[in-house]
């Protein structure tokens, strides 16, 4: 599926997942060879080949140009956002559980974990 980005900001949800989930993708998005995945989102039209250009140059670190990256596609919006994820997905497959991690899939898993065992723990010692 082909997508062209769009200049509207990213929906809330989307917001909070990028940024609740910021530190895990700066650290293990992998953008380097044989990673696709600048190929794919160029493709997806998610990003311009000058986009990737700007995102790469003058950087030290992966961090660094995972953080221009993660910007860049915040500014790009929901069709951006969806186009990472899925290129996250088949650009390099080895990196499809960080699809999962920006769509807040283990997140919520985490989320209904804490939940419940909180609610369970109140209801043992009889505050509920």
């Amino acid at each position: 599926m082909q997508y062209i980005a769009t200049l509207l900001p990213l929906s809330e949800g989307n917001a909070v997942r990028l940024d609740v989930n910021r530190p895990t993708l700066l650290q293990y998005i992998s953008t380097r060879s044989p990673s696709q995945l600048f190929d794919a989102l160029v493709a997806k039209k998610a990003l311009s080949r000058r986009d990737v250009h700007v995102i790469c140059s003058n950087k030290e670190t992966d961090v660094d140009i995972n953080s221009a990256l993660l910007d860049t596609i915040s500014k790009k919006g929901d069709d951006a956002f969806k186009a990472l994820s899925e290129a996250l997905r088949k650009g390099g497959s080895w990196q499809g559980y960080l699809a999962d991690v920006l769509e807040g899939k283990g997140l919520m898993i985490g989320k209904v974990c804490l939940f419940v065992c909180l609610f369970v723990c109140l209801f043992v010692q009889g505050a509920l």
